[in-house]
């Protein structure tokens, strides 16, 4: 039975029954030509924009009659066996597990310094060291021609400079012409590849600010929000004109602040391609990163529930009970819903609601760190409810998550 896949590069859903290839004969002939020469490919130098010759692209069957396996195939150029498999829209290189088990996305996305890049490196960390209490394993997907743009490359750099040496993720440089590489994440239940289990894609674009200023770049966002099988929207407490002065004036250090019209502007653009009936029955979950920060910055009085439900000394319940906790997330959620009003962002919920049903929203609040940064640095890293989010979606498309 044939399974779709969501290509993490284009977005684009298709059967693995139409998956293609690439060939990967690098072998020479005696006066040193190639066996296979290199040739240009529209598919894939439009996805990237760059005119390049790639190994040649070609169709074959990935499954026999009566196998579940994908398998290689010849190459109708040069009769050499390849397995590297390619997206037919865009030919940009799959896992081997997409292949076999079908694939679809959760997305990451947000305005510029909202957080969502430190987040996703700790969210990751988190996960494969303390998600097995819930029967939820995570693993990296390396595929690509480059290998310092490899995930396991870039994921270990970044946990090494954050856990080792103190230190921030470096600013996502702005390169013209190129276009960001995804991080992908496999994450799976315990069951994966039995009956009644589940693995599905973590996929992130490390994104330079800049780049919610093109409006090219924001449409190939919000084709990947809409192709997604569940989102999480980060929300930047510092853009929230209500909180930016007392946040600012709380904080020991300096903080960098934006305007509440990036929050905005940034929802508007990603909803933009979000068809309702399509996606009305996805999770989304809005996420209000720095919630150390606004715990600090804001009296009990002005915290209101928060300060009740939001301990940063006691982390989500399901890493002692090793359950987790719907209650617990709902409290949470209404808490924040009602500060929302209070800061006058309450509209954000609201053109969420326009494309996806109420039981299918929460709002979260986590800190990626559990502390402020003094002069770049980290300080006291400890994460605070980073996986909070990424579980309760889970639980929504259908893994065997368990419950207090």
């Amino acid at each position: 039975m044939s399974k779709i896949i969501t290509c993490p590069y284009c977005y684009n859903k298709f059967e693995n029954d139409d998956v293609e290839y690439q060939c990967e004969n690098i072998e020479r002939s005696v006066d040193g030509t190639p066996k296979c020469p290199e040739e240009a490919d529209k598919r894939f130098n439009d996805h990237w924009g760059i005119p390049v010759e790639s190994r040649h692209f070609f169709r074959g069957k990935p499954f026999g009659l009566f196998s579940s396996e994908p398998k290689p195939s010849k190459c109708d150029k040069c009769g050499k066996q390849s397995s590297r498999f390619v997206c037919p829209h865009c030919h940009n290189w799959l896992p081997t597990d997409m292949i076999k088990d079908g694939a679809e996305i959760i997305s990451i996305v947000g305005a510029p310094n909202s957080g969502k890049t430190v987040y996703f490196f700790n969210l990751m960390r988190q996960l494969q060291k303390k998600a097995s209490s819930l029967g939820i394993s995570v693993t990296v997907q390396d595929e690509g021609p480059n290998p310092t743009k490899k995930t396991s490359v870039i994921y270990k750099d970044m946990v090494t400079r954050m856990y080792e040496y103190d230190e921030l993720p470096p600013k996502t440089p702005v390169i013209e012409g190129e276009r960001p590489i995804p991080l992908i994440f496999k994450v799976s239940n315990e069951k994966a590849g039995k009956k009644g289990g589940k693995s599905i894609y973590i996929v992130f674009y490390d994104t330079p600010g800049e780049a919610f200023q093109d409006r090219e770049q924001m449409d190939r966002m919000a084709d990947h929000v809409s192709n997604s099988a569940g989102i999480l929207l980060f929300i930047d407490p510092y853009n929230i004109k209500k909180l930016t002065g007392t946040l600012q004036s709380a904080s020991e250090v300096e903080i960098v602040t934006g305007s509440e019209l990036e929050n905005e502007n940034v929802l508007n653009s990603l909803l933009q391609k979000v068809n309702r009936k399509e996606s009305e029955d996805k999770p989304f979950a809005i996420v209000f990163s720095k919630i150390d920060a606004v715990l600090d910055g804001l009296s009990a009085e002005r915290a209101g529930g928060l300060a009740t439900i939001l301990d940063l000394d006691r982390n989500s319940s399901f890493l002692k009970t090793k359950k987790f906790n719907l209650s617990e997330i709902d409290q949470i959620s209404n808490a924040l819903e009602e500060m929302s009003e209070e800061w006058d962002v309450e509209y954000i919920k609201s053109q969420v609601n326009e494309k996806y049903k109420e039981e299918n929203i929460k709002m979260f609040a986590v800190s990626s760190l559990g502390s402020q940064p003094r002069d770049g640095r980290i300080t006291d890293l400890r994460p605070y409810r980073v996986m909070d989010p990424l579980i309760w979606i889970l639980y929504k498309i259908g893994f065997d998550i368990p419950i207090a």
